[in-house]
């Protein structure tokens, strides 16, 4: 099964970060295919600005998340946590279209 796992909200709702990170590595242990993307204020998460955060994202790398990407409009060269690949709106429907869930947090 193919799941992307959206992160819309930002550093201040970090509990609702971290459930969505739980939800994203827990798909992954059961063998799910996952995407992350981060958008609106998700994308402020790259910045690596909450240190507890930003371990817990560098979890979905190490454990075989498929692919990492941030709405380019969002994008800031050198992100720190992860090099998130950069999606224009016509990526980013492609990436709900190939989905077979989509998890917004």
């Amino acid at each position: 099964m193919r799941i992307l796992v959206v992160f819309r909200k930002g550093p201040d709702e970090a509990l609702r970060v971290r459930d969505c990170l739980d939800l994203a590595l827990a798909a992954i242990a059961f063998d799910h295919t996952v995407r992350v993307l981060f958008t609106s204020a998700g994308a402020a998460l790259l910045r690596g600005e909450n240190r507890e955060l930003t371990s817990n994202l560098r979890a979905l790398a190490f454990h075989g998340v498929e692919a990492i990407g941030v709405d380019a409009a969002l994008a800031v060269v050198g992100d720190s946590v992860f090099a998130a690949q950069p999606l224009d709106e016509s990526a980013i429907r492609e990436w709900h279209a190939g989905a077979d869930h989509v998890l917004w947090c």
